[in-house]
C-alpha cells in the first residue's frame, strides 16, 4: 500500500509541475508547486490509511454484564429455563411416529391428551 500512495503523490506532483510548465510559469515556481502537491498529497494519504486501520482493528471492551436478582414467590425461585414438563405413562407407551402410521394420526393423538399442569408464576426484578 505504501507504494501506491508514492507513485499517486508522485504523479499528481508530476502533473502539477507540469501544469505549471504549460502555462509558461517560471520553473523555479512550477518546481516548488510540482514538489509541494507530491508531499501534500502524500502527507494526507498517509494520514488517512492510518485513521483507516486504527478504526479497522479498533474492538471496544467488552461491557461485563450484572447478574439480574432473582425474587422467589410462593416458594418457587424463577430461572431463565422453561417450567419442567410432566410425563404422563401414556407418553412412554405411545411413540412419537411408526413407519406404517399415517403421520396425521400422530398429531392427532397429540391434540387429544389433556393439557400439562399450569406451572407456578414467577417474576425476575429487573
Amino acid at each position: 500500500m505504501q507504494s501506491v500512495i508514492i507513485q499517486l503523490s508522485a504523479l499528481s506532483g508530476l502533473l502539477m509541475f507540469l501544469q505549471m510548465a504549460w502555462t509558461q510559469a517560471p520553473l523555479e515556481v512550477a518546481l516548488l508547486q510540482g514538489a509541494g502537491t507530491g508531499l501534500i498529497v502524500y502527507l494526507v494519504a498517509v494520514v488517512a490509511l492510518t485513521l483507516v486501520r486504527h478504526i479497522l482493528t479498533y474492538t471496544p471492551a467488552p461491557e461485563e454484564e450484572t447478574p439480574k436478582e432473582e425474587v422467589e414467590i410462593d416458594g418457587a425461585s424463577s430461572s431463565n429455563s422453561p417450567p419442567p414438563r410432566h410425563s404422563t405413562p401414556s407418553d412412554a407407551a405411545a411413540p412419537e411416529h411408526t413407519g406404517d402410521a399415517p403421520a396425521g394420526a400422530t398429531a392427532a393423538r397429540s391434540a387429544s391428551r389433556s393439557p400439562a399442569p399450569a406451572a407456578p408464576e414467577t417474576a425476575v426484578a429487573s
